[in-house]
């Protein structure tokens, strides 16, 4: 399976979003993966930020709140006390600037990167692997993929979790969706004192194609309990 750029950098992004969460210390010996970080700082820096000009809240149940990736073009339930944050790379410049410097990145690099990301929905709890900050979260790239560049074998599955930085695929399944079958990817991400653990979900679009969803938490029950909560109500 090839992957495009657009889609790489994402699923790169991903698997390093929830690092040094609401930390500007960057270390010197900091981690390939943490060095990598590109989107965390921006959505916790932000949360005050968004606050004042955000939409109407989601709609909320006791299964969570719901959600909308709206150029990717799903829609699906997210625990009810999670941050959600839309087109991050529409936030201001000083906090672009403040997030790309907390992690150690060229503000115009970032925010390149940032445009490739449709939605961020993210704990407000920092937790810890070792000693590294880590936030679960959940995010949606921009960018749907058609059918053939969606894994479709744990070969393929194995491939795809190596080049999006992964230490190891841990399982590939099917499960079925309101829009049709979904494909999940899990794996886990080993840091330098301790592993990180997700999934990416390609899940049915609206226009056809799949919507890459993609799912991190510190730890490998939660990530199963919310992918659980994303394909029960992706639509």
């Amino acid at each position: 399976m090839k992957m495009t750029r657009p889609l790489a950098t994402v699923a790169a992004l991903a698997l390093t979003l929830p690092l040094a969460a609401c930390s500007s210390d960057k270390s010197e010996d900091a981690s390939p993966t943490s060095s990598a970080t590109a989107t965390t700082a921006t959505a916790m820096a932000s949360a005050d930020a968004m606050a004042s000009s955000s939409s109407a809240a989601p709609a909320a149940s006791a299964d969570g709140q719901e959600v909308t990736a709206s150029t990717a073009g799903v829609t699906f339930l997210a625990p009810s006390n999670w941050m959600v944050l839309s087109d991050p790379s529409n936030l201001d410049e000083n906090t672009l600037s403040a997030a790309a410097k907390a992690v150690g990145q060229d503000p115009a690099i970032y925010k390149a990167n940032l445009k490739q990301v449709d939605l961020l929905v993210s704990s407000t709890e920092v937790k810890e692997i070792g000693s590294t900050p880590f936030t679960d979260s959940i995010l949606v790239a921009r960018q749907t993929l058609p059918g053939s560049q969606v894994p479709a074998d744990e070969m393929s599955a194995a491939q795809f979790a190596k080049v999006t930085g992964a230490s190891s695929m841990t399982k590939y399944e099917k499960v079925s969706t309101t829009n049709g079958e979904a494909t999940v990817v899990h794996y886990g991400v080993t840091m330098k004192d301790g592993t990180a653990y997700g999934a990416v979900v390609f899940a049915p679009a609206s226009d056809g194609d799949y919507a890459v969803i993609t799912i991190n938490a510190t730890e490998a029950s939660t990530v199963n309990e919310l992918v659980t909560q994303v394909t029960s109500s992706v639509k």
